[in-house]
């Protein structure tokens, strides 16, 4: 699958560019897996002499590549009836596994490496019901190997988040298109059931017209990256161009993203739009942002949610599958001792949500600050409540029912408090009687 960077860093955090610039030519073409794509990034000579694992974009080759190419080069019928995945490996048509998988230690590796892929969610042109597959990390690391892009900065540890930053860009990148042709063609995307990405390609070293006007008249840096991706739009072929931009001052930020993570990797952004191939895609171009301003694009989930968004939803569902059952509270039934070691525990822990009620001033700090107090103590007291609520922050019914649980206990406690009170009194007051006789 095409990478949205073309060498992300061993860490991303690591303050430099996590993409291999580069000073000359085969260090700009990005590898078809260790540093972002399967693409062959380097000139149409070396492309057709080596496309080292191939890719869905046509080489201009007069004969397959040795690992072929699932796009028809021109050959027989019988170059057709080999299926092939997107790194151009001969697959298994039964069970689509690599006949030849490039999955075995590198020469020279010193640790094990994950040959597990993962899939993507960017449907598959051509191939009904499927999607592209991203390049396990074993795959990546050979791929760098056989390159010679196995920089002394980048060891067997990194290459892990090198796989991760390239799937997630990836991801990214088709969020983008997928709201370009949602918003400009809703009909050919009802119609077809969505787009399809049919092929891709890199071109790193090739600046698009809209990245030289930015970076020579509107100050912005050159993109480090380029690609060009060829989307299936209910039948009609549509060019995308993608630039790729990365901003150093935010790396430090940056963090081992997940496979729908959108807010882990703030360095590096992308702009995705139609290429002006034809009156059409320039009247989009036109019309997307005038869209955008006046809120007519329609939000895409696509499943890219942040990390916290994606275990609330998680713990959200797994709440949900058991009603809450009445009486759920450990508390209905607590003696005066376990009132006791409740309340040793609730001081402690809420130590700080009491100084901010404690501190607040205007009437909206204070009842947040109140609703996290709340929070804190129904955490100890009312758990399955506070998990509800916890899943659901803007559901009020669940607000409720934390704050009802909570009453229920202030309620119980002081019956007990009372009910311990009344004992210690007639406790006291047998004992003066005592002392009397």
């Amino acid at each position: 699958m095409g990478s949205s960077n073309s060498t992300p860093a061993a860490t991303p955090a690591a303050g430099g560019c996590p993409v291999n610039h580069g000073a000359g030519p085969s260090q700009a073409a990005a590898p078809e897996a260790g540093q972002g794509c399967p693409v062959q990034h380097g000139d149409a000579g070396a492309a057709a002499a080596a496309p080292p694992a191939g890719c869905p974009v046509k080489h201009e080759v007069a004969s397959p590549p040795p690992s072929g190419c699932p796009v028809d080069h021109g050959q027989g019928g019988d170059a057709k009836k080999t299926v092939y995945n997107v790194y151009a490996q001969p697959i298994d048509p039964s069970n689509r596994m690599p006949l030849n998988p490039n999955q075995l230690p590198a020469p020279g590796q010193t640790k094990p490496l994950s040959t597990d892929r993962v899939r993507s969610h960017i449907p598959k042109g051509g191939a009904d019901g499927e999607t592209w597959e991203y390049p396990s990390a074993q795959m990546f690391y050979n791929a760098m190997m056989r390159k010679g892009k196995l920089e002394d900065d980048v060891s067997e540890d990194d290459v892990a988040t090198i796989v991760a930053v390239h799937n997630n860009m990836n991801e990214k990148t088709w969020h983008q298109v997928v709201q370009w042709e949602k918003a400009l063609h809703p009909e050919d995307f009802a119609e077809a059931d969505g787009i399809r990405l049919t092929r891709f390609m890199g071109r790193p070293n090739d600046i698009s017209p809209m990245a030289w006007v930015k970076s020579t008249f509107l100050g912005y840096p050159k993109p480090f990256d380029r690609h060009d991706w060829i989307v299936d739009r209910n039948g009609r072929e549509v060019r995308y161009v993608i630039d790729y931009y990365y901003d150093e001052s935010k790396s430090s930020q940056d963090e081992t993203p997940e496979l729908h993570d959108i807010r882990s990797i703030k360095s590096i952004t992308m702009d995705a739009r139609p290429a002006v191939d034809s009156p059409q895609s320039l009247f989009d171009r036109i019309r997307f942002p005038l869209m955008e301003k006046f809120d007519m694009v329609p939000p895409i989930d696509m499943g890219l949610k942040s990390q916290e968004a994606e275990k609330a939803a998680a713990a959200k569902a797994l709440i949900e599958k058991e009603p809450l059952p009445e009486g759920a509270t450990t508390f209905e039934k607590m003696d005066v001792d376990e009132l006791r070691d409740i309340s040793s525990k609730i001081g402690p822990a809420c130590k700080a949500c009491f100084a901010k009620v404690d501190k607040c001033s205007s009437e909206a700090e204070c009842q947040q600050a109140s609703v996290a107090l709340t929070f804190c103590m129904a955490e100890l007291v009312c758990s399955k409540e506070a998990q509800r609520f916890q899943a659901d922050l803007n559901s009020e019914e669940r607000l409720d029912e934390m704050v009802a649980c909570m009453d229920r206990f202030e309620e119980r406690a002081l019956k007990l408090r009372q009910i311990a009170a009344a004992t210690a009194a007639a406790t006291a007051t047998a004992g003066a009687e005592g002392a009397k006789n």
